[in-house]
């Protein structure tokens, strides 16, 4: 018997259901160095409870010939929050409270990577750079930030703008990731989403299906559903995701067990996530 259930949970500028957790790992030595272009970095710090804090960072790389995505080690550094992942043959990591993919670009002529991270402590972290816990409006703020991979570290330094309320909340937009116009308006992307039947049986057939808005997200906008059993995920541009996702998305689980299956709607300024299991 398969056995699974639905949650879902929302928040304001990242949707991920999860325990947060942080790898602080330092990035090993690299031979070569490269630049990170159109990078972007999002920071949710949350005063109230810095258990439940949040990272976002993306951006495009050269390409890089024969590289081999699976079991890749990938090290992130953003402002002195550090992460590392070992890809999967799709080039991802999805985890519960993490998101990391690194893929070419639509025209093969470059690679784009992608992360989400659920954080902790980020007040004390990133206090240093400015991200404080008093009220500000659109103080200046920059971080050097990194990823390093297959011998070569790619850097950039993010400069952009922070806002928080004190004791309560703060946000930081950096590079290619802008402000929105209420920095701290909620926005609920996902209405609704379901798996049925759940349970099943192995080798049965169970349809993933929802409603999701793609409001305010700007970008190449792109929708991941990963099946959690390590088969081939679905990928694809966001408006033919959503509408995939709104007819429903059929997957057959092979072997008993419990899964969980995450679904992630990517742009240049946010991730939203939530999983299904």
């Amino acid at each position: 018997m398969i056995s699974a259930r639905l949650v879902l949970k929302s928040r304001r500028l990242i949707r991920p259901c999860a325990l947060c957790f942080m790898l602080a790992l330092g990035a090993s030595p690299r031979a070569f160095a490269e630049t990170i272009t159109n990078g972007g970095a999002n920071i949710f710090i949350n005063f109230n409870n810095p258990l439940d804090c949040n990272v976002i960072f993306n951006g495009q790389l050269p390409a890089v010939q024969n590289l081999v995505l699976e079991g890749l080690s990938v090290d992130i550094d953003v402002g002195g929050f550090q992460k590392h992942y070992v890809l999967d043959a799709n080039g991802q990591v999805a985890q519960a409270s993490d998101f990391f993919e690194l893929a070419n670009n639509d025209t093969n002529t470059g690679l784009t990577f992608t992360m989400n991270s659920i954080a902790a402590n980020l007040d004390q972290l990133y206090a240093p750079l400015g991200l404080t816990n008093t009220d500000v409006s659109n103080a200046a703020v920059s971080m050097n930030v990194s990823i390093a991979f297959n011998e070569t570290t790619y850097t950039a330094t993010l400069s952009g703008s922070y806002y928080a309320q004190a004791g309560k909340a703060g946000k930081a937009f950096l590079g290619a990731i802008k402000a929105p116009k209420d920095p701290f308006k909620p926005v609920f992307h996902f209405r609704f989403v379901h798996a049925k039947p759940n349970p099943l049986l192995a080798g049965e057939t169970t349809t993933f299906k929802g409603e999701v808005s793609l409001t305010d997200l700007t970008g190449d906008v792109k929708g991941h559903l990963i099946f959690g059993d390590g088969t081939a995920g679905v990928h694809a541009p966001g408006k033919q995701f959503q509408q995939m996702l709104s007819e429903g998305i059929t997957h057959s689980y092979a072997s008993e067990g419990i899964y969980t299956a995450h679904i992630h709607i990517i742009g240049d300024n946010e991730i939203i996530a939530t999983r299904v299991f």
